[in-house]
């Protein structure tokens, strides 16, 4: 299915209602960011409109409250995984997809949830939508954290001369690296999908030239 640029800008509208303005702000710059990482990977337009489709409802739940979190996963029959239960902070990569089901059931299909189950913490063999996902979520321009515009300048400045699934690779592989290191570093835990990711990329990142 191809989603097109009339159900596009009625969801765009759609989600205002479920988050903040700053929220919202982000949110389009994400679907932005796939957008043009999106093309430059070779993405056909099926999988593109799907993946814009997918940064537009990745923070559905983003501001949901823990309790809330927990409730949408037990009204599912589900319960929080343990690294759920120890960070907060990635509940609502699995919960946007259940509260997507229920509100914006168009939207309901794994190619548009696949790449939302995995864009906080990645997970090893991500499809190229995932990566572009998980990748746009941290590079952003609307991003002002130090690490972000880093991982920006090095997505962009290697592009230029690289292969761009590669230096998507290489951009995520670099994230996680210092997303596990900066965590560590606080004494915070450390999802085990993100080792896992890490310890994957590590050794099957497309080379870059």
């Amino acid at each position: 299915m191809v989603f097109d640029e009339a159900f596009l800008a009625d969801l765009r509208k759609a989600i205002e209602p479920y988050m903040s303005q700053p929220r919202l702000l982000h949110t389009l710059a994400v679907e932005r960011e796939c957008a043009v990482i999106g093309k430059v990977c070779s993405l056909h337009e099926q999988e593109l409109s799907a993946l814009r489709v997918s940064a537009l409802l990745h923070d559905l739940t983003k501001e949901m409250t823990v309790e809330e979190h927990l409730a949408l996963l037990k009204e599912n029959g589900l319960s929080p995984s343990a690294d759920e239960m120890l960070s907060e902070e990635i509940l609502h990569q699995r919960t946007s997809p259940l509260l997507i089901q229920k509100r914006f059931p168009a939207c309901s299909c794994p190619a548009v949830t696949s790449p939302i189950l995995s864009h906080t913490t990645g997970k090893p063999a991500m499809t190229t939508a995932e990566k572009i996902l998980f990748l746009a979520d941290v590079i952003e321009p609307r991003r002002k954290h130090e690490f972000c515009q880093q991982m920006r300048l090095h997505f962009y400045t290697r592009l230029q001369q690289g292969d761009p699934l590669a230096v998507v690779d290489g951009t995520l592989l670099l994230c996680l690296k210092s997303t596990i290191a900066h965590l560590s570093e606080q004494n915070r835990p450390i999802a085990l999908a993100s080792v896992e990711a890490y310890n994957h990329y590590t050794v099957h990142a497309r080379p870059t030239k």
